[in-house]
């Protein structure tokens, strides 16, 4: 993901992570074989170890991710640039909102996308203000950006960024 373009005046590149897939990591009830030797192998390293000893770890090698973040911010404000992989049987996608918190459809770049505005103010300090969203059916990826409660951000400043993303696809 490159950084975008059209970032809000202030905002720079906080950091960003990639995570693994899931499945390749966390199969279902450890129906992988390489993960189920993996699992045994730290199962035996806990038996025979001291009982002072609580953490067993073990470097994993993987090729394949299913979450990207980056995270710009302006002080304590950030926004949040997330893609995360869907299962390409997956037909439909649910966003759930609060009561108080408005939607509506928009297109950009040809693209339909959903976008979330928050008028609750109480909420934690993980909650979201502007929340823009959709899922590219081609590539089974769920984009999202969005930012924290207290921003100053806008609607038109996530759809800015959404238009670079979407461009640079």
């Amino acid at each position: 993901m490159n950084n975008p373009s059209h970032l809000p005046d202030g905002y720079h590149f906080d950091y960003g992570y990639v995570s693994p897939a899931y499945g390749i990591i966390f199969p279902g009830p450890l129906k992988n074989a390489e993960y189920r030797t993996l699992a045994d192998e730290l199962i035996r390293k806990s038996e025979s170890a001291p009982a002072s000893e609580k953490l067993f770890m073990k470097k994993l090698n993987w090729k394949k991710a299913d979450f990207t973040l980056a995270r710009y911010a302006k002080g304590k404000d950030y926004v949040n640039i997330a893609v995360r992989t869907v299962n390409p049987d997956s037909k439909l996608t649910t966003v759930i909102q609060n009561d108080q918190s408005t939607a509506e459809k928009l297109t950009i770049k040809g693209t339909e996308v959903f976008y979330i505005n928050s008028s609750e103010t109480n909420q934690s300090t993980n909650a979201r203000k502007n929340w823009l969203g959709w899922k590219d059916d081609n590539n089974h990826l769920l984009y999202e950006i969005y930012d924290n409660q207290d921003s100053q951000l806008s609607k038109q400043d996530l759809v800015k960024i959404a238009e670079d993303v979407l461009t640079s696809h």
